[in-house]
């Protein structure tokens, strides 16, 4: 007996028969990696990989400029075609898979700048000299802005916002070249970078910014990583709405955004939702890093840690997971030898940061191919949202001059060793070029303490051009350190010839009882 469908049974059975057949094209449809576009760059010197998803085995044709590929999707629609490394080249070439087409693309340096919403301030709100915004039309410098969602919605996301709340969609970014308008709206640390990058190794520099205002370090860990450190476990195991464990601010923030389709009380279970909020643990990587795999680029930068810095035990945490965050990336992206460059905090009315800065210091010890940019004469004691942004890219540019690109120029002051002598402390210092510029007067912000633990202020001078003579308050001191402060009043005199500061540190001196 034939089954007889009521109209509306009928409607959702063309629906469904529909949805099946869209479902059967987009299978068959060749679909290049996200990162690929028109006016991109490729990194120079390094394996061209061009990568995508298709049905189980369709054959993919790659032609990057004059050379073509073919490859095969594999069982899990995965296709991937590698082309031998090539010089840094300015003249555009073409890149074809099957019917789509990217043009102008240019061969030189691939830089991902990321963090959160200090990375993001952009050019136009930074205060920077006049003549630098007068190079923003730059042909060879090429941006890849990846622009998310709101941290903010107190009225709940809409639905279009709604739909992009998951990892394929949360993101919108296309390859532009640098203009006023591109370069205005870009970040202000990531374009200085790159347009003084491009401008001093003369070869097509490519900017990939993936920042987003408000998130933490576990957003960005990569959550097969995440859910096995004692740090980040818990954020997975329960309503992450009501978790203790998560930051408050975001689990309010979360609360706001999808208040239209999550109840009050109902409980937020990630990766049981058919939403996806933004500062969950791992979002982030999943939306944007780990799309990345594959390509090849030299380096990363990165600015965040105000989202981590909110209390003591949060701060101890970040000193743990920043680490953690630098090594699944390196590992995921299978990037072992990539550059990883990171911003100190600078001055700001913050109670952890001190700590926190002293965490980002040692970090520099704990994996290769790190490099720290001193900030603590930088900021505002106000606004966590400072605008001399221009300095921080400035700094940016010259420790990839001198630790990715071999140039011979002076880095940042550092401590070489230290002893004491009865009251008298020696410490002396490397990367200080010709020696630390002139001090009127007393030079502020050292402090020593005993076996007590009890800082207290020490008279300091310069006794050569690279070494500081303390004179101690205490006798037998065991610990010095310097800049300890969240905004250092008054503000520190210590700068090498380069103009460049002596950062923040603390450290156990040698030679004492």
């Amino acid at each position: 007996m034939m089954e007889i469908l009521n109209p509306k049974a009928k409607v959702l059975a063309l629906a469904a028969s529909f949805a099946l057949a869209l479902s059967a094209h987009a299978k068959a449809e060749i679909t290049p990696a996200r990162v690929f576009g028109s006016d991109m760059v490729l990194q120079c010197e390094a394996p061209i990989r061009v990568w995508g998803t298709a049905e189980n085995g369709t054959t993919v044709t790659i032609t990057l400029g004059k050379e073509t590929l073919e490859a095969k999707a594999d069982a899990s629609g995965r296709w991937l075609a590698t082309f031998p490394p090539r010089k840094a080249s300015t003249e555009p070439i073409s890149l074809t898979i099957n019917e789509h087409q990217f043009t102008n693309i240019l061969i030189g340096e691939v830089w991902i700048c990321s963090g959160q919403s200090n990375m993001k301030f952009t050019l136009n709100a930074s205060e920077v000299n006049p003549d630098l915004r007068k190079k923003a039309t730059n042909d060879k410098l090429r941006l890849l802005v990846h622009e998310g969602l709101p941290l903010v919605a107190k009225n709940g996301y809409n639905e279009e916002q709604l739909k992009r709340c998951n990892v394929d969609t949360f993101f919108n970014a296309k390859w532009s070249t640098s203009t006023p308008k591109t370069a205005g709206s870009a970040s202000a640390v990531g374009w200085i970078f790159g347009n003084g990058l491009q401008r001093e190794m003369d070869v097509p520099v490519g900017i990939i910014q993936i920042a987003v205002g408000g998130s933490a370090m576990n957003n960005w860990i990569a959550p097969e990583t995440a859910k096995k450190h004692p740090f980040t476990a818990s954020l997975y195991e329960k309503d992450w709405l009501t978790n203790e464990d998560v930051y408050e601010a975001h689990r309010t923030r979360g609360a706001d955004a999808l208040k239209n389709v999550i109840k009050k009380g109902e409980p937020y279970i990630i990766g049981k939702t058919p939403y996806r909020w933004l500062c969950e643990p791992g979002f982030l990587y999943e939306a944007s890093i780990a799309p990345l795999k594959g390509l090849s680029f030299r380096g990363i930068v990165w600015y965040q840690g105000e989202s981590d810095a909110y209390s003591t035990e949060s701060t101890a945490a970040a000193s743990e997971l920043f680490p953690l965050l630098i090594g699944s990336w390196r590992d995921q992206l299978d990037a072992e030898d990539s550059k990883f460059i990171y911003v100190q905090l600078p001055g700001h009315k913050a109670t952890n940061w001190p700590r926190f800065r002293e965490n980002q210091r040692l970090t520099e010890s704990k994996l290769p191919n790190l490099s720290m940019v001193v900030t603590i004469d930088l900021g505002s004691e106000a606004n966590i949202h400072p605008k001399d942004k221009q300095p921080i890219g400035e700094r940016v540019l010259r420790l990839a001059l001198k630790n990715t690109y071999g140039k011979e120029i002076t880095g940042f002051p550092e401590v070489e060793n230290a002893s004491v002598d009865s009251k008298e402390i020696s410490i002396s210092f490397r990367e200080c070029g010709e020696g630390f510029l002139p001090v009127e007067g007393d030079i502020p912000g050292f402090e020593v303490a005993d076996k007590s633990g009890a800082f207290r202020a020490a008279s300091a001078k310069l006794s050569s051009p690279d070494t500081i003579t303390l004179t101690s308050p205490v006798a037998n001191p065991t610990t010095v350190r310097y800049g300890w402060m969240p905004f250092p009043k008054p503000a520190l005199k210590l700068f090498n010839s380069d103009k460049l500061p002596l950062g923040p540190f603390s450290m156990v001196i040698v030679g004492s009882d």
